[in-house]
């Protein structure tokens, strides 16, 4: 997610990158930070928010990264967790991450030309509402790693697509972009099979080296 939002900015697009993980890897990259510093406001406060209009306070949450606009965070902490657990029992949990883009298009959309959210593996409630979120869109598009860890990341967010269709009206579906091709390494093998072999169908042509 850091890459490909460095990239884009790079490329001169005007981008927002959301870390919607509690262990916060991306704010720590994005700042330069290994100690997971405390965030005023995350997302978290922005999805359990019942507010009905825009967000006054998300210009003020975000942390400028390049200069000029190109490349804004919305940090995350380990509290974020908190959020987590509290969107359990909300209310129509799975459209919070709609709402908080539907109340805020405005200013997003005056403000940036994408936005890139980097959630935790798994299927957890922040996660199943970015993927609900996706509905706009109508497509996921995953770039991959062929290396264990990613694949089984893969599996959860497949299963997240797989519970969202069953129990909302959101149709969204999957594509997939291999990255960090190396055909040289064993390991690399073996997850490409795995892949071809769950994913084929999905798998975009195009394979970044």
């Amino acid at each position: 997610a850091v890459n490909l939002a460095a990239a884009l900015a790079m490329m001169g697009y005007r981008i927002l990158i959301i870390d919607a993980d509690p262990q916060a890897s991306t704010s720590n990259l994005l700042q330069g930070n290994t100690d997971s510093p405390e965030v005023d406001k995350h997302i978290g406060h922005f999805m359990l928010s019942k507010a009905d209009g825009p967000d006054d306070d998300l210009k003020s949450a975000t942390v400028p990264v390049y200069e000029g606009g190109l490349l804004d965070l919305l940090p995350s902490d380990i509290t974020l967790a908190e959020s987590d657990a509290a969107l359990v029992t909300a209310m129509s949990f799975h459209e919070r991450a709609h709402r908080f883009f539907n109340r805020n298009r405005e200013y997003l959309g005056r403000n940036y030309d994408a936005i890139i959210v980097d959630t935790a593996p798994g299927t957890t409630p922040i996660a199943l509402a970015f993927t609900y979120a996706a509905k706009t869109a109508g497509k996921i598009l995953a770039v991959v790693e062929p290396v264990g860890d990613c694949v089984r990341a893969l599996e959860s967010l497949r299963s997240n697509l797989t519970e969202i269709a069953k129990n909302t009206d959101a149709v969204v579906e999957m594509e997939i972009i291999i990255n960090k091709f190396q055909p040289g390494r064993t390991h690399v093998k073996d997850n490409m099979a795995v892949l071809y072999t769950r994913y084929g169908a999905i798998l975009n042509e195009t394979v970044v080296p």
